[in-house]
């Protein structure tokens, strides 16, 4: 059963179509990859999907309900969360400490109890530093916990970065570039992570550039080019498709 389902989609930026009538679906339960060249739209396409931007025309559906024009904290509360290209963690902070920032979904204590320090704030405190440490079990980094993020390994900051993710509780993670500025032995490592968060029963959306990563971990892949789709189907068909070799992954069997 379709969890995400993207219609018929369109942006324009000035002149520039940007996503032209892009269309594609994430099954529950499954992990999912658009893909392309630069330029190709799919960062656009998942600031549509998130509320950072609204498409001009087209439909976003999750769990067949309509969130087109719901804005992004509206998109967060159905589920649906995200991660960047680009680190968006406090350097400053630990390890743990940004991983209960993504809990902030979870909160119920409004400011005036934070402001009182009522008793209830500190239960609530206790109860997201408990989960979100247990979920930095899950995924082998409870060692950096008491850590600052700017003082570990970029590998360990995108883990962290993962495991911030999780603690919102999503339903849908998408995933932008997650193995940017990663060597090929943290890519290796992600794709384990990716792994274990989608048996957690986290379906999972991702933009991604490495192709061996995305052939490895994707149940569905879906090519854009200059803003429209032009190939989607399982891995293997993908990579035997000769407009995909031809526009932009190679030939794989060489």
């Amino acid at each position: 059963m379709p969890l995400l389902e993207v219609n018929k989609i369109n942006k324009h930026f000035g002149g520039l179509h940007a996503v032209n009538d892009v269309s594609f679906t994430a099954e529950k339960g499954s992990i999912s990859a658009v893909i392309g060249p630069n330029g190709a739209g799919k960062t656009t396409v998942f600031n549509l999907i998130t509320g950072f931007l609204t498409p001009d025309s087209g439909r976003i559906s999750f769990e067949k309900s309509e969130i087109t024009n719901l804005k992004p904290h509206e998109i967060a509360y159905q589920g649906i969360l995200r991660t960047f290209q680009n680190l968006k963690l406090s350097g400053t902070m630990t390890a743990l400490e940004n991983v209960m920032i993504g809990r902030h979904t979870k909160s119920k204590s409004g400011f005036l109890s934070g402001l009182l320090n009522l008793p209830r704030t500190w239960k609530e405190e206790k109860e997201i530093r408990d989960s979100a440490f247990s979920i930095l079990e899950k995924l082998n980094i409870a060692d950096c916990a008491g850590q600052e993020v700017s003082s570990l390994p970029f590998g360990k900051q995108r883990a962290v970065e993962l495991a911030r993710g999780l603690a919102g509780e999503p339903r849908l993670l998408l995933l932008d570039e997650p193995a940017s500025g990663l060597n090929i032995y943290e890519t290796a490592e992600l794709g384990s992570l990716i792994r274990k968060i989608n048996e957690m029963g986290v379906t999972i959306l991702l933009v991604e550039h490495d192709m061996s990563l995305v052939m490895d971990i994707s149940d569905h892949i879906t090519v854009l080019n200059f803003g429209k789709k032009i190939a989607a189907g399982h891995p293997r068909e993908i990579q035997r498709n000769e407009d995909v070799i031809n526009i932009y992954l190679g030939d794989f069997d060489a």
